[in-house]
């Protein structure tokens, strides 16, 4: 009875833990499409204002589009005004003269309205990545490496502007980064990488290095990853627009660094999405609710794993079947970067953390 008492207390604990959010930092929005920028000239500046909104919402749902729908499912999306769509936007950058409209926009939609849309359709929408992306910003300019929250403002460009849609951008702050060597992590050090691969259980870390020049005109941002990463940002250069600030400029290019990142992880879950699915029964040894829950929350962040089921669970070890897209070596891999072994045991598989003694 008190063996049937604790199983019970144990699934009830696990669900109510599960419904809280992974990380302090903000999760992915898919439904929100940031930095639209619109250009229009009308008879006069309220109806060009009117028409750039317009265009700018259409833009943005054209965007969203190609975030959410496989390519090879676009054909089958019926035609739909995209301001049909729209849940709220706000606007930035506003100017305007008598005949003349230019901004940008931020478009959110209603996710509920999309996803009925997509349905309709017989359109299997690509959800939000499961695993995070780790970004550790680094600034340099005339000479000096700048890392820290203050004084930073890259790492302010990301804080404000990192809502990737389809991924979780995690901003490791001054606690996260507690006992690493910022120089060496700033200097892109494998061994301080690999170290907040292990604490946030994912591989995608990056640190993501802007040089800007002495007068602020101009960026080139390059990235680092630890092995096994999946996504990088190529060596790209931007220069300031007319009348950009320095602000605007490292907001701008931090659009385009997440649309990067997103397109990537898109194409890979696309990828992972066709491959073939197998299953596999697993013994996972637990000591109590900690490690299970904590187990539980690695398995969430495996791109390779499509789906869990818990069998039985007791005070000892749980049973689960693991639904894998991919070969066993490849699995194997993915499951040591989220800080778990899986290997072959008597007869069954054994899934325990990778620094677990054996």
């Amino acid at each position: 009875m008190a063996s049937r008492l604790f199983l019970c207390v144990f699934i009830v604990c696990a669900a109510f833990l599960s419904i809280r959010p992974a990380w302090s930092q903000a999760v992915s929005e898919p439904f929100l499409i940031l930095g639209v920028d619109v250009d229009v000239t009308a008879a006069s500046s309220n109806a060009a204002k009117d028409q750039a909104i317009a265009d700018g919402q259409r833009q943005a749902f054209q965007r969203l589009i190609e975030r959410l729908v496989p390519l090879k499912d676009r054909g089958k999306l019926p035609k739909a005004d995209g301001t049909d769509y729209v849940a709220d936007y706000s606007i930035e950058n506003e100017r305007s003269s008598k005949v003349r409209y230019i901004a940008t926009l931020d478009v959110r939609f209603n996710g509920q309205a999309v996803r009925k849309l997509l349905k309709g359709a017989g359109i299997a929408m690509i959800e939000p990545i499961s695993r995070p992306v780790v970004v550790v910003p680094v600034l340099r300019q005339s000479g000096q490496t700048v890392m820290a929250e203050d004084n930073n403002p890259w790492r302010a460009a990301w804080a404000s502007h990192a809502k990737g849609g389809l991924l979780t951008v995690i901003l490791p702050n001054a606690a996260d980064l507690g006992g690493l060597d910022g120089d060496a992590l700033a200097s892109g050090d494998a061994a301080s990488l690999s170290s907040l691969a292990t604490r946030y259980h994912t591989a995608e870390v990056l640190e993501v290095t802007a040089d800007l020049a002495g007068d602020g005109h101009k960026v080139e941002v390059s990235t680092k990853g630890v092995k096994g990463a999946s996504l990088a940002i190529d060596l790209q250069s931007y220069a300031a627009k007319s009348g950009e600030t320095v602000d605007q400029l490292m907001a701008r290019v931090v659009r385009e660094c997440v649309q990067t990142l997103e397109g990537q992880a898109r194409q890979n879950a696309e990828t992972a999405s066709t491959a073939p699915i197998d299953a596999l029964s697993v013994i996972v040894p637990v000591s109590g609710l900690e490690e299970w829950v904590g187990i539980r929350d690695r398995l969430s962040r495996i791109g390779l794993l499509r789906a869990w089921n818990l069998v039985s669970l007791t005070r000892s070890e749980a049973a689960v079947v693991l639904h894998l897209a991919g070969d066993v070596d490849k699995v194997k891999a993915a499951f040591l970067t989220a800080g778990l072994e899986l290997q072959p045991g008597d007869g069954f598989w054994m899934l325990k953390p990778a620094t677990a003694k054996r």
